[in-house]
């Protein structure tokens, strides 16, 4: 699931959604991330879900910082963070100790 298949083919938000949430789970992340990065070249736009997932993956890749540039990347779009969000992201920073950012 996790190959770069999914990149060649036509997919829509969800799908690229499902496949990296897949890949995170398996211990993919970077995999994931490149899936989500994909969206934008894709003419698709990132939900909630894409980024609930690529904190996800960076949590999973001890990328405090970079779960904390996707919050504040969602929060420039506009969009209200929903709970979820905010806590991957704390969650995200305690795994890796960082308590003062």
């Amino acid at each position: 699931v996790c190959s770069s298949d999914l990149l060649r083919c036509h997919a829509d938000v969800l799908s690229v959604n499902s496949t990296a949430t897949a890949c995170e789970r398996g211990l993919a992340w970077p995999k994931a991330l490149a899936l989500l990065s994909s969206l934008p070249t894709r003419g698709l736009r990132p939900d909630t879900a894409s980024h609930g997932v690529a904190i996800a993956a960076f949590t999973r890749g001890w990328q405090w910082a970079a779960a904390l540039a996707v919050l504040e990347q969602f929060k420039l779009s506009r969009l209200k963070p929903e709970e979820m969000l905010l806590n991957a992201t704390l969650s995200a920073c305690e795994k890796a100790g960082q308590w003062t950012v």
